[in-house]
């Protein structure tokens, strides 16, 4: 499942001209009933429990949707009477109604639209039972656990709903017409509060919660594929970088590159981005880059989709599987007819997880909990309920449920065992007024980031003696940065400092003195990618490695002799000095993708919503000059709550939030220390609210200009 903010401009133009009627575009002057009558696409469906607010009597859940009522209800009015919901000055045309809704893509694995698309009409009306019943699962926890709105004054206090309003609108393929069953189903910022008055979406849990429900609808997919069909699913790998993929078990790889040229196209501009990526940057893309290069492909390579109707395109997915009726009845265990699909005994009892002690069946709760500890804690140093709930999904997601309710048993049962296993960054007050700063850690991480912040104090470390001759060519700053770090005896230092600012010269220089003072192979470098290692070593004439190999390497050799080459060695000795590339720390994953190139001069637009750290990367990539230009727009970030905020800002406003707003991520440590003083929960998103004081260099340490 993805999810995307749908704008009152663009994003619903593109709502009612593209994914109302399957991504084809539909000319202006032809209505969505005249569309659907002669495309023989399904008409778009009303989801939601919040319908029963709407127009007086409601509206039925799995009505159809008519074009004038799509229009109203994303313009911010009733869908059946036109009555403004909420505040007066909320309606279309109003810069309040920015967010006109939320797009969530609801995608079955490539497996399962394959037996889709080759299954006959009985196969076909059960995978799209199966997936129609999953998304509704996913709403429904939505609505109970996500969907809240504010009230009061700048809107202070969360409120509950009565639940979401939606549409949702089916997709039979892909736009290189592979099968791809899927649905948009789009929510309406505008929900009706416990109180009987209508306002905007607080949509911070819906974002945090995203992936959750991305894995919970694969999980309730298989569970009523399962019931419907019989078929069991697995993990499979997909290679380097990708996360492995969640298929149904006995449809083969072949079939699914078969149908995947659309994700070959992909691919294959994706490789070429990469390459790109690690030349610039001399490292390998991290998780969150990779799927941001994958998003530029996709969108690089995406062709303008035409209509087939859905009997041509079953006839050709047919034609390419050669004699597909040998998949399906080969895969499928039982008769397929509402009777077997009942039968419990022909699904096989020992498949299907009961109450709430067989779900979490096999391995104990506390053996499970420890796996999705690991699981959050491999990608972040601290994580929120969210995340817990997410890696518990996965975790559980290869055993099989009777219904939502027992799968939900077993998750908030996995997730509580998880919390007890980890060192809460919050107060019990913060729990209760403010979940969405709830924030936990371990205390393995905890104790790893003590041992490297006792580094900068520990001053046991070597030193080298720089000589007069040494610093030849050097500014002032470079010759005490020089300096410092050569005789600071600390375990740690860090070097920061913009591009061009001379970095590589003062790491050469290091390295000399270094090696003249400990031996020639005394100096070795580190580097989150073989080509950033290469780099590396030929800029400082020094040995490199790949970080993440010598990791591995260290702790599964035994060790050698000390004066063995790095290359066969694997081990530290005394005196060793390690240059760690920056591109390996964390705030090297926060920054823009221009990060370590150079111009000679930089022109930046900026506005609000940019971070500090973005700043700074975009405003020191110009060796002679860099220029910035501010937007003053506000009216993207506000909700109907917000009415008569918009335009007030200005450059120097829009500059001074910049500035107070970080996006680097914090460590548990600084978690920890800050949660003590956590104020009262901010009443809309505002990061300029949650930023730490800057770090101030020790009195020992002088502000070198690096």
């Amino acid at each position: 499942m993805s999810l995307h903010r749908l704008s009152a401009g663009a994003g619903l133009r593109y709502l009612l001209r593209d994914t109302a009627s399957a991504d084809v575009a539909r000319p202006a002057s032809t209505g969505l009933s005249e569309y659907y009558a002669t495309s023989g696409n399904p008409p778009g469906r009303w989801y939601g429990a919040g319908l029963a607010g709407a127009g007086g009597d409601g509206i039925p859940v799995g009505s159809v949707v008519s074009e004038a009522a799509l229009t109203a209800v994303f313009g911010g009015l009733d869908p059946v009477t036109g009555q403004v919901l909420g505040l007066a000055g909320a309606g279309p045309g109003s810069v309040a109604r920015a967010v006109a809704g939320f797009d969530l893509t609801f995608t079955v694995p490539k497996s399962v639209s394959v037996v889709w698309a080759l299954g006959d009409r009985q196969v076909q009306s059960a995978v799209e039972s199966a997936h129609h019943a999953a998304i509704g699962d996913v709403l429904s926890v939505i609505e109970a656990r996500a969907l809240w709105t504010r009230t009061g004054h700048g809107g202070v206090h969360r409120l509950a709903t009565h639940g979401a309003v939606a549409t949702g609108f089916d997709h039979w393929d892909s736009r290189a017409h592979d099968p791809n069953l899927h649905t948009h189903l789009v929510i309406a910022n505008r929900v009706q509060g416990v109180d009987g008055a209508w306002r905007a979406i607080d949509a911070r849990d819906l974002h945090a919660g995203a992936v959750a429900f991305s894995e919970l609808y694969d999980a309730a997919l298989a569970d009523h594929l399962h019931h419907e069909l019989g078929v069991s699913f697995a993990w499979r790998d997909r290679g380097p970088r990708r996360a492995p993929a969640f298929e149904v078990d006995g449809i083969g790889e072949d079939l699914i590159v078969l149908f995947s040229t659309r994700a070959a196209s992909i691919d294959a501009a994706a490789a070429d981005l990469l390459t790109a990526f690690e030349a610039t940057h001399r490292r390998q893309p991290d998780r969150v880059e990779t799927i941001r290069l994958r998003q530029q492909a996709t969108l690089a390579t995406r062709p303008v989709k035409t209509h087939r109707p859905l009997e041509a395109l079953r006839a050709d997915w047919a034609e390419r599987a050669q004699r597909p009726e040998r998949i399906t009845n080969g895969l499928l265990p039982f008769p397929r007819n509402a009777h077997a699909r009942a039968d419990s005994n022909a699904m096989g009892s020992s498949d299907v997880a009961g109450d709430l002690p067989a779900a979490l069946a096999g391995p104990s709760p506390a053996e499970l909990a420890r796996v999705v500890v690991a699981g959050v804690a491999e990608r972040r140093s601290t994580w929120t309920t969210w995340n817990l709930t997410a890696e518990a999904i996965r975790v559980l997601k290869t055993s099989r449920c009777p219904d939502l309710r027992s799968r939900l048993a077993g998750i908030d049962e996995l997730v509580a065992a998880a919390q007890a296993q980890c060192v809460a960054l919050h107060d019990d007050e913060t729990a209760g007024a403010a979940p969405g700063r709830v924030r936990w850690t371990s205390r393995a991480v905890l104790d790893a980031e003590a041992h490297l912040v006792s580094g900068t104090t520990d001053r046991s470390a070597p030193t080298a003696p720089v000589q007069r001759d040494d610093p030849a060519g050097l500014s002032g700053d470079q010759i005490g940065a020089l300096v410092m770090a050569a005789g600071s005896g600390r375990r740690l230092d860090v070097l920061l400092g913009p591009a061009g600012s001379g970095k590589t010269a003062l790491l050469r220089a290091l390295a000399d003195v270094w090696r003249r003072a400990h031996g020639t192979t005394s100096v070795i470098g580190l580097a989150p990618s073989a080509s950033a290692a290469a780099t590396l070593a030929g800029s400082l004439d020094i040995a490199c490695e790949n970080t993440a190999k010598w990791m591995h390497e260290s702790r599964s050799r035994p060790p050698a002799t000390v004066d063995r080459p790095l290359a066969t060695d694997w081990t530290m000795r005394a005196g060793q000095l390690v240059i760690v590339d920056e591109a390996s720390l964390g705030y090297a994953a926060t920054v823009h993708r221009v990060q370590g190139t150079t111009s000679d001069t930089c022109h930046v637009l900026t506005g609000p919503g940019m971070a500090r750290e973005h700043l700074y990367v975009a405003l020191t990539r110009g060796r002679t000059a860099n220029h910035v230009y501010v937007s003053t727009d506000t009216s993207a970030d506000l909700e109907p709550h917000q009415v008569g905020q918009a335009s007030r800002a200005t450059g120097r406003d829009v500059l001074h939030r910049i500035l107070a707003t970080s996006s680097a991520e914090l460590s548990a440590t600084e978690h920890r220390d800050l949660s003590t003083d956590a104020g009262p929960e901010t009443p809309w998103h505002c990061p300029a609210l949650d930023f730490p004081s800057p770090a101030v260099a020790p009195p020992d340490r002088p502000d070198l200009g690096l």
